[in-house]
């Protein structure tokens, strides 16, 4: 399956004539390469990689520039066009990388360059098309606390390149992308004598297209030796969008047409202007700083329309700014702030393009008014705090912004005005907090970063108004707090008790010069070292100092700190110092609320809905819990018993549901939405390898998601070697093609490039195979992550698959994975869901293992894209081969058949399709047709279940459903189905009912079990009374009588059942000695064409007697094909016996449930006493039979199955040497073979079979007897002894409260 990413590397390698090939070896992870600093000119060595690289490079001889993009010949390229600088600071490519437009551009900003950046800034401000990313060598830290790595390179100012760098990001609203996503790590690309020094390179994006970005890391070289710089890795997604509307807007009429609502006041044009209008120059600046890309628009209008009709839309753009700064509309009523929400992304939503130029200008005034605040001066001796964002879509509280800029509306007299048009641009926040009203901020809104800087210092104005002397300072989306040394303590304190889901603190110093590292990588020195080091680079090599950071900030008033001066700083703060009692003045009521809240997650506001039986009446005392009965009644115990904790809540196996689907028909999506949260679950992960067991539950003991990964044993990886590399190296015609492909896929994706082309022995040479036999050395690996992002990073090598690294991936190491998940104890605390792989595997140990979990199955949902699923065969061919393990042989009582993507249909095609009628169809048509074809697919499929054979094992209505469903449609509110409609809210309470009747099954039996003590306490009290103690006795002398014929009785159904089964089995016996050579014949017969038959025959003698083709689409088992008859003459019975729901009157687990001792309630005296002591018994009863009844399941599985298992193992010796037959002729001798020993064995095969399947079932027999004897004996013995009379105890009200507890869980 082709790659979705697109690998990125921007590296200043300082030349490429030295350690050319070494440079070149780094490279080999990147489809696209940024190099700085190649320090190469005409027909240069760089021409020798072009039968690899597509290379566009400045061919410049200064041994300090030259820049260069390759692009990599296997990666889907077209070039467009291309600009080269004739300095060597930039070169400009437009292309397409697979089928999707890019501008790329790599940067190197010289020292001695001041016009580079704006030149570049105009050129891509009109040229660019499709996705913006530039990487380069921008020569200068952006922020200078956590991007240079040593104090004294810390005291200097930034050098005068960063207000040429921060004015071309702001030109292009570009992010920094790196920092983005590590927004409080320090790491360096910048090295000297191999010691990291500074942050340098960079890659840029616009932030609109964040949602792109899938990851990015500075990665250390392999080359150690003269260290330069350190490559930045970007890893970015080619995913489709979520939503293109088609833009029917062709000209400005049109467009006007679209906005009326917005510009219906055409007399507003005309006239004297508002004195608070917007400019033409702002608007133009605007549009520019836009991007041309294929972000998708609410209206579909792209950026390219406004910058083609600029001059034209200006008037227009005018007049909905006035209507909105003079309040003549509601931003969110005229849908003018609506957003379209990524797929990868739920802080991402894209809005359209007026939208983003009116936010846009208000922007960047929000900009300049920041950038006007005061300066300032950080103490040399002072610590520092950083605050930053842990994430850009957050809720605002716009009045603590307000705050923050009052002071300043005189040097700014248009920002109160500024204000209010901002308030009516963002969207209210659904909550209600009452005491504060809060705005939603999304990522790519352009408002966003400026606001949330506002906000960290508010935030930081709260949290440290008890210090005495404080400063604040902004930087770009974050904030440094300075303060005393002797303060640090209480500071800490402040921090530890101030954890949050939107703000992330870490104190960078703590004063007096000392500075801390922050998750810092590369080789530290020493501290008593960093003087000599610092006097030995910055003074003896002045030349490269002088391109990080001897020059001075232009913006610092051009003072250089000595050692004994304060470094001088912009001190954008309204506060420094300020009283205690002052600040409580200023922030008022306000103190405690915080400026910005995390958007509640999506899982909590789309499930929780009010249930139709939920009463209004707040009056009403709502029913307890199961955990709060569980607790209640653990407490009863405690209070009456000293040894309450020998009482166990029952365990048992948790409830399978297995999950059909073949890889790209939404099972990962389909997951992600049920268990509540987008992408959860990344893409591909179920069904991603060939036959990796993967089951997803709930992490019940923290809120890490984890995984569990169970590894083959080192002996059973060699032999596992040993086939793979006998598959790959068979060269005879008799070679099984799947087998091959397998393995070829396995070593290659463990072992790397070319290595299915070596040796076994060559193999056991190379370096990876040492590391994977310590690997191997532990039998599970644990993988625990909070972050979602980084842990479905460090799970997808052992369960996913790609071809583009070959060599990293670890899946065929693994047996199972089992992936667990916080928060979903609502639906997940009991019940595991399942990957049944939709491929074959040729590893006897998976195999084996995938049907005994298919076995576990309690449930089965089939997935299948909508599309496809009343015509696929596929769902229906892998059921029909796994009736056996999934009925008679299995536990499976239910079956879901869920169609996929149905928000996914082209309206007018499907219109015509289905021949609707138009005057049918309401206004939304889109909704129409999908509910429409949701009907008919539903009635489709169900047809085709009565028809199949499945349905005579699953006999009622409600054991087979139905589910159209839309992941997407669940999350993205602008598909326009009901939440209802997308069906996901009813497998959702699928679940949760079947956890909730687990839970509620598992506290029913913790609470009868200590009600069975309690009436044991109760009846044991001495009475005096000679009488009431002769009835007791007479009375549980009863029960063992009664306990011995009822035993009787069930040794009398059992051999019934096991005559009728006989009588069956003897008829099967002589049915299949009679066909099995006929039908063994025509089960190794090749098809009508015969090819490669020879190929698969070998494959079912190799895999003993079963052969599953890789998609699994060709099964052929000899095995069931002898055992059929056998099963054909017992299934009915077999049925009734062991139904799979319901009753029969024949079951074996009705026969228990009418199991008693206690015969009739007549038949014995009344007392309080006696009364107990029945009560104990029947609760006793209970238990066990619950406990029987599930193990019955299993011991059913073992019945039935026993039948192929014994097949198996007579033929098993004819397998092994029909599989060692080679050469000319040896399918022939093959099918001889197997003929002539199933024709020599068939009459003590099939009787060993019959009697197999009898020694189970007597088996069965005793297990039950022996079960029911012993624990119901026990339970008579308990009640027959004393209670003391210092231990007498009256626990008739604790047994009644134990009741009432029952009532509600049976209610």
């Amino acid at each position: 399956m082709a790659s979705q990413t697109i690998n990125f590397i921007t590296w200043n390698v300082n030349g490429l004539r030295r350690q050319r090939d070494q440079k070149f070896q780094e490279l080999q992870n990147a489809d696209v390469v940024f190099l700085q600093e190649t320090h190469i000119g005409v027909g240069d060595i760089i021409e020798l990689y072009k039968d690899e690289w597509h290379i566009f490079y400045t061919k410049y001889t200064s041994s300090s520039k030259g820049t260069a993009i390759l692009v990599r010949k296997s990666l889907d390229f077209e070039h467009i066009s291309d600009e080269k600088d004739n300095c060597g600071a930039y070169v400009v490519l437009k292309c397409k990388l697979k089928g999707q437009p890019y501008t790329l551009v790599s940067v190197y900003n010289h020292h001695t360059d001041t016009k580079t950046l704006d030149k570049l800034s105009r050129y891509l401000q009109s040229m660019t098309t499709g996705l913006l990313v530039i990487g380069g060598d921008f020569n200068t830290a952006l922020n200078r606390f956590i991007d240079k790595k040593w104090n004294k390179i810390t005291k200097s100012t930034h050098s005068k390149l960063l207000l040429f760098v921060e004015k071309f990001m702001k030109s292009l609203q570009l992010v920094d992308i790196w920092r983005r996503k590590n927004p409080m790590k320090q790491d360096y690309t910048y090295y000297i004598r191999d010691s990291p020094v500074s942050r340098l390179d960079y890659f840029f994006i616009p932030e609109e297209c964040m949602w792109r970005v899938k990851s990015c890391d500075i990665r250390d070289l392999e080359m150690n030796e003269n260290k330069d710089h350190q490559p930045v890795f970007l890893e970015a997604n080619i995913s489709a969008i979520p939503f293109h509307k088609v833009c029917q807007t062709q000209s400005v009429s049109q467009w006007r047409n679209l906005k009326k609502d917005l510009t219906c006041e055409t007399s507003s044009l005309l006239g004297e202007e508002s004195p608070h209008a917007v400019s033409e120059v702002d608007i133009v600046s605007a549009v520019n700083s836009l991007q041309v890309s294929d972000t998708p628009r609410p209206d579909g209008i792209p950026v390219s329309f406004y910058k083609d009709n600029m001059q034209d839309l200006i008037p227009f753009i005018k007049m909905i700014y006035d209507r909105i700064h003079r309040g003549v509309f509601n931003c969110s009523e005229k849908l003018f702030n609506e957003t379209v929400k990524s797929q990868h992304d739920d802080s991402q939503h894209f809005f359209n393009v007026d939208f983003l130029i009116i936010a846009t200008i208000l922007a960047k005034r929000l900009e300049d008014v920041m950038e006007s605040l005061p300066k300032g001066q950080i103490p040399k001796d002072s610590a520092t705090l950083m605050i930053t964002p842990k994430t850009h879509y957050a809720l605002i509280s716009l009045s603590h912004i307000k705050d923050e800029l009052e002071q300043h509306k005189n040097s700014n007299p248009t920002l109160s005005q500024d204000l209010l048009i901002i308030e009516n641009l963002l969207n209210d926040a659904e909550e209600d907090f009452s005491v504060e009203k809060y705005k939603v901020l999304h990522q790519s809104c352009p408002l966003t970063p400026g606001l949330i800087t506002l906000a960290l210092k508010s935030y930081a104005s709260q949290l440290f108004d008890n210090l005495e002397n404080f400063g604040i300072f902004i930087f770009k989306q974050s904030v440094i707090v300075c303060f005393q040394p002797e303060d640090l303590d209480n500071v800490k304190a402040t921090v530890k008790n101030s954890v949050s889901d939107v703000y992330e603190m870490e104190i960078l110093s703590r004063g007096n010069g000392e500075l801390l590292q922050l998750n810092c990588s590369g080789n530290d020195f020493k501290d008593e070292d960093s003087n000599d080091w610092y006097i030995d680079t910055f003074q003896k090599n002045e030349e490269k100092s002088a391109e990080i950071c001897t020059q001075l900030d232009e913006r610092d008033a051009g003072t250089e700190c000595d050692e004994n001066e304060s470094m001088d700083v912009d001190l954008r703060s309204a506060i420094c110092g300020a009283p205690k009692e002052e600040m409580e003045a200023y922030h008022g009521m306000k103190k405690n609320t915080p400026p910005l809240l995390p958007v509640p997650s999506q899982s909590r506001t789309s499930i929780k809905r009010k249930r139709d039986h939920e009463s209004s009446d707040m009056n009403i005392e709502p029913p307890l819990t199961t955990d709060m009965i569980m607790e209640n009644a653990r407490q009863i115990l405690k209070r009456v018993a000293k040894n309450s904790d020998q009482i166990n809540i029952g365990s048992r196996k948790k409830a399978t549901i297995g999950i059909f689907g073949k890889s790209g028909e939404g099972k990962s999506s389909l997951l992600s939405a049920v268990l509540g949260k987008k992408n959860l679950l990344p893409s591909g992960c179920f069904g991603a390898c060939t036959a990796v067991v993967t089951q997803v539950e709930a992490n019940l003991n923290d809120s890490n998601y984890k995984a569990e990964i169970e590894l083959f044993s080192q002996e059973e990886w060699e032999n596992e070697l040993k086939d793979l590399f006998i598959n790959i190296k068979d060269d005879s015609e008799d070679r099984n093609e799947d087998l091959f492909e397998i393995a070829k896929e396995k070593i290659k994706a463990l072992y790397g490039v070319d290595a299915n082309k070596k040796t076994l022995e060559e193999l056991k040479n190379n370096k990876k195979f040492a590391e994977i036999k310590t690997f191997l050395s532990i039998s599970k690996k644990i993988i625990s992550n909070s972050n979602l992002s980084e842990f479905t990073n460090d799970v997808a090598s052992y369960i996913q698959h790609s071809e583009l690294r070959p060599g990293d991936w670890y899946w065929p190491l693994v047996k199972s994975v089992t992936i667990m998940i916080p928060d979903c104890r609502e639906l997940l605390e009991h019940i595991v869901l399942l990957d049944l792989p939709g491929t074959g595997d040729c590893n006897k140990i998976r195999d084996d293992l995938w049907k005994s979990k298919l076995r576990e199955c309690s449930s089965v949902w089939i997935v299948s894209d909508i599309k496809r699923a009343t015509t696929d065969r596929d769902p229906w061919g892998i059921l029909k081969h796994c009736i056996e393990e999934l009925g008679p042989g299995g536990k499976c009582k239910k079956i879901n058949f869920i169609c996929t993507k149905t928000d996914d249909i082209n309206t007018e095609a499907y219109i015509r399709c289905a021949n609707l009628k138009i005057d049918t169809i309401s206004e939304d048509k889109g909704k129409t047709c999908i509910l429409h074809r949701n009907d008919q697919a539903k009635t489709i499929v169900k047809e085709k279940f009565e028809d199949s054979e499945i349905k005579k094992i699953f006999i009622t209505d409600n054991q087979f459903q139905v589910f159209t469903v839309s992941s997407n449609a669940f999350f993205d509110h602008s598909l326009n189905l009901e939440s209802s409609e997308t069906e996901i809210p009813k497998l959702q309470d699928d679940l949760r009912n079947l956890n909730k009747s687990i839970n509620r099954e598992l506290t029913r039996d913790y609470v009868n079990k200590v009600k069975g003590t309690l009436l044991l306490i109760q009846s044991g009290q001495l009475d005096p009374d000679k009488k009431m103690i002769e009835m007791k006795v007479n009375t549980l002398t009863k029960f063992e009588e009664n306990l011995r014929k009822s035993l009787i009785e069930l040794d009398k159904y059992f051999d019934n059942i096991s005559n009728v089964l006989e009588q069956h089995l003897s008829n099967g016996v002589d049915e299949s000695v009679q066909l099995c050579v006929a039908s063994t014949k025509a089960m190794i017969a090749p098809n009508k064409d015969g090819r490669g038959f020879h190929k698969i025959l070998g494959a079912l003698c190799k895999n003993y007697g079963c052969y599953w083709s890789k998609n699994r689409d060709v099964v052929r088992d000899l095995n069931k094909t002898l055992a059929k008859y056998l099963h054909k003459h017992i299934d009915e019975d077999f049925y009734q016996i062991f139904p799979v729901t319901g009753k029969t009157g024949k079951s074996v687990q009705e026969q228990i449930d009418k199991f008693s001792i206690i015969q009739s309630d007549s038949a014995y005296p009344s007392c309080d006493i006696l009364d107990n002591i029945q009560n104990f018994i029947k609760i006793e009863e209970t238990k066990l039979k619950e406990a029987l009844n599930r193990d019955i399941v299993d011991m059913k599985m073992d019945i039935y199955s026993s039948i192929k298992i014994t097949i198996l193992n007579q033929m098993a010796s004819c397998y092994q040497q029909a599989a060692a037959v080679t050469g000319i002729g040896s399918m022939k001798m093959r099918q001889e073979l197997l003929i002539s020993t199933v024709d020599k064995i068939k009459q003590d095969m099939f009787n060993e079979a019959k009697v197999e399947v009898l020694k189970k079932l007597n088996n069965l027999k005793l297990d039950i007897k022996s079960a029911l004897e012993t624990g119901l004996q026990e339970a008579i013995e308990r009640s027959k002894s004393k209670t003391s009379n210092n231990k007498r105890k009256d626990v008739s009200r604790e047994i009644e409260q134990l009741e009432r507890l029952l009532d509600q869980l049976y209610d």
